[in-house]
């Protein structure tokens, strides 16, 4: 747990929670498969009503609970730059929106083997495919109005809070990709 604002947790039990759908953005998978773009519960409701009422109205829910994924901009390298005559090193972003890398190195200090020695990415730009999570917080936190809004991270990459740290009052890390709430 990062964080517990206000000792929100723990919960009692059966209050009515209001779990939004995540959107998940076209994907390639390793072998260049498209993976079309899904709305779908990021986590299963069957588990949540173990717990709590699960409700579709956020008006009618005593608090929210939001499961996002980290910030996901690529792994560093895009094959697209480098044969567009750049190196192939672009930004790895810890934020959700637009990340344009202006205070970096000019040069940088590693080489690699292949014949990249100049590894930089100063002035590139990355966008994340995930730019909606950021959304759906702010989004659900405006629809909660002051109820409270838990935020569950599903571990992916690291990330800077600045841009969630007003809109919850909780949050929760998950380090696996299969969740299964007890």
């Amino acid at each position: 747990m990062l964080k517990n604002k206000e000792n929100l947790l723990p919960l009692k039990d059966k209050l009515t929670v209001y779990v939004p759908k995540r959107y998940y953005p076209e994907q390639e998978d390793w072998f260049g498969n498209k993976i079309p773009d899904k709305m779908e519960y990021p986590i299963h409701l069957d588990i949540v009503k173990q717990f709590y009422h699960v409700t579709d109205d956020p008006e009618q829910a005593d608090f929210a609970l939001v499961c996002i994924k980290g910030p996901d901009s690529g792994g560093g390298y895009h094959k697209r730059d480098r044969e567009e005559g750049g190196s192939g090193y672009i930004p790895i972003s810890l934020q959700y929106r637009p990340y344009e890398a202006t205070i970096v190195r000019p040069r940088s200090i590693a080489g690699d083997t292949r014949e990249v020695l100049d590894r930089s990415y100063k002035g590139k730009k990355v966008f994340t495919n995930n730019e909606s999570d950021l959304d759906l917080v702010l989004e659900t936190k405006e629809k909660m109005k002051d109820k409270p809004v838990m935020v569950l991270f599903i571990y992916q990459t690291q990330l800077l809070y600045l841009n969630l740290n007003l809109m919850s009052k909780v949050y929760l890390y998950i380090l696996e990709f299969r969740i299964k709430l007890y």
